[in-house]
This record gives structure tokens, sequence and C-alpha cells, in this order.
């Protein structure tokens, strides 16, 4: 059971961005590569961001290994999903826990507990015996390389990652997730939206401007813009100050090629 379990795991985390609920039993070698995106030169990020399934298999992990004060450290803090009034919010309840959410991206944690995340995805690959992408390492993405994987395949300025100054596309449909003006809102997500729903950018990622704001490698600052900002702040150039968890913040894992990093970080 243990070997098994140990298994799935490791199958989970190598396609890393599927959904979970039910199917470690279709977990077959080599379809996990088509959920990274090559954005440079040894350089792959996640096509979207890590979902609560994902995320809670690392707390799950902690607390097989008996590490509990890192497992209560690192849990979101569902509290802040609390209105300003004080009044209680289901999804204080429900959002992390429930599985319905399962492929909702992670939010309420801290900067700390994103790079613990990183860092133990990058533990398990390598003790892993297959290394699909060869030796890496997982991490948050710094701000250049974000905004140049939000950028895709375009060489101009474009306002938004879908190649475009514009919202909607030519049929009226808003193309992520933000706060907008229209009423009803029939095309956008009250809350966070799945992290593979609407528009992907040219390189194929999910989400990268709206639904949650994505936390860059420099400490406090994340990029993209979430479902309570209005257009002009889920741009590819908007970045957001936060000192703590928050229910409008998440993240997405940058996989880099450990010799790369090396190089990136200069001599010591």
């Amino acid at each position: 059971m243990k070997n098994l379990q140990v298994s799935t795991l490791m199958g989970c985390l190598l396609l890393l961005a599927i959904a979970v609920q039910g199917q470690t039993n279709n977990l077959l070698a080599g379809k996990w590569k088509t959920n990274w995106a090559k954005v440079a030169d040894d350089k792959w990020m996640l096509r979207t961001e890590v979902s609560n399934g994902i995320y809670r298999l690392f707390l799950d992990d902690l607390k097989q290994q008996g590490n509990t004060e890192a497992y209560k450290q690192f849990y979101p803090d569902t509290t802040r999903w609390a209105t300003p009034e004080g009044t209680n919010n289901p999804l204080q309840v429900f959002y992390f826990s429930n599985a319905a959410y399962n492929n909702y991206p992670v939010v309420n944690i801290t900067y700390e507990a994103a790079t613990a995340f990183c860092n133990w995805l990058t533990q398990k690959y390598l003790a892993a015996d297959k290394q699909s992408f060869g030796r890496v390492v997982f991490r948050l993405p710094n701000r250049e390389e974000w905004m140049s994987a939000a950028r895709g395949t375009t060489k101009d300025n474009r306002t938004y990652p879908w190649g475009s100054n514009f919202l909607r596309n030519n049929r009226g449909v808003y193309l992520c997730n933000f706060a907008h003006a229209d009423s009803i809102r029939p095309q956008a997500a009250y809350i966070t939206a799945p992290v593979n729903s609407f528009y992907p950018n040219l390189l194929g990622l999910y989400n990268v401007c709206g639904n949650v704001a994505e936390m860059l490698s420099e400490k406090g600052q994340a990029a993209g813009g979430s479902y309570l900002n209005g257009g002009y702040d889920v741009r590819i150039e908007s970045i957001k100050n936060y000192k703590a968890a928050a229910p409008d913040i998440g993240f997405r894992v940058i996989m880099v090629k450990i010799a790369a990093e090396m190089a990136q970080a200069g001599p010591y």
C-alpha cells in the first residue's frame, strides 16, 4: 500500500496540472509533459496556476512525514475569505477542503508556503527514477521571466497575453476572469475560476492575467491581476504589492535546468 501511495503521489506530481480527483489510474508516462510550456532555453512554465488539489498533495505529504509544524504553517489561511463586514463566507469552509474546488487555484497562502512547495517539488522530482526533463529545479518565476512568458511569442507590447489590447474577442466574449461593469457577468466568475478556464496565451499558458495574481520570486510582488481587479489592473505589466496571504493571490511554477540556474546565479 505504501508503494502504491508513493507511485500515485509521484504520478500526480509529474502530471501536476491535471485534475487529480479520480484520475490516478490514468497517469501514463510522458503525457504529463504537455502540462509544461517551453518559455525560454532550458525553462518551462506550468500551463496553469497551482490548484487546490495539487497543493493538497504537498500538505498531505508533510502530514504523512510527521511534519505537523510545517503542515500548519503552510496550510491556507481560510479566514481571509471573510467579508469586510466580518460575516462568515462559505468559502472559508469549502474552497480548499471540498473536492469540488480541486481544480481551482490555491489562494490564501504565504510567499514562504509557495516557496516551500517549489522546494518540495524539486526534491520529489530529483528523487524519482525517471527525470523526463533531466536535472531541473522548480521555483517561482522572477518578474522578467513571468512577463516574457505572459507575452508569449509576440514581439510587440500588446497589453494582454492573448496578443491584443482588448478584453473581449470579436464575439464580445471576455477573455479572462476580472471585475468588469456588466451587471450579470455571464462570462466571468464571481470568485476564482478553474485553472484551465478562459483562453490561453500564445504559449498555451492559462489565466496568466486575471483569475489570481501570481506570486513572483521578488517577495511581496504578484503579477497579472485577479478576479477582483478591473481591466487596467489585469495587464501583463500589472504588479500588485502584498504583505500577507490573500484570496486573490496564488502562484505558478517555473522549471529550470540546474545548469542554467547555476549560470544565471553567477559566481559566488
